[in-house]
């Protein structure tokens, strides 16, 4: 079910025909996934599975990020909302305008 995930992704982590994304950077669609948190944690990077973060409430693709191999970054797991750890670390600017935003925490 997963294996086909990262081979249906282009070098930027751009949905190309993923079925697990209801938005796709490649179209601009303004349609987003909508994720609660027991939904979210299912997107934690084992297994294959896509790793996502969400940050500000909005929910990132992390899993082509070389810094989130297999789905954890300095201690923090995906499939979580890491707002407060993220923004205690980053700029908000320059880190999330590389990822792939692929929904929105509810």
């Amino acid at each position: 079910m997963w294996s086909n995930y990262f081979y249906s992704h282009d070098i930027m982590g751009m949905c190309c025909r993923c079925p697990y994304f209801t938005y796709c950077s490649n179209t601009r669609s303004s349609r987003q996934r909508q994720f609660t948190l027991e939904e979210l944690a299912q997107y934690d990077g084992s297994g294959g599975k896509p790793a996502y973060a969400v940050v500000g409430g909005i929910v990132y693709d992390v899993s082509l990020n070389p810094a989130w191999g297999g789905g954890s970054h300095f201690g923090l797991i995906a499939g979580r909302d890491l707002t407060a750890q993220f923004e205690g670390c980053h700029s908000m600017n320059g880190v999330l305008a590389k990822l792939p935003q692929v929904g929105v925490l509810i």
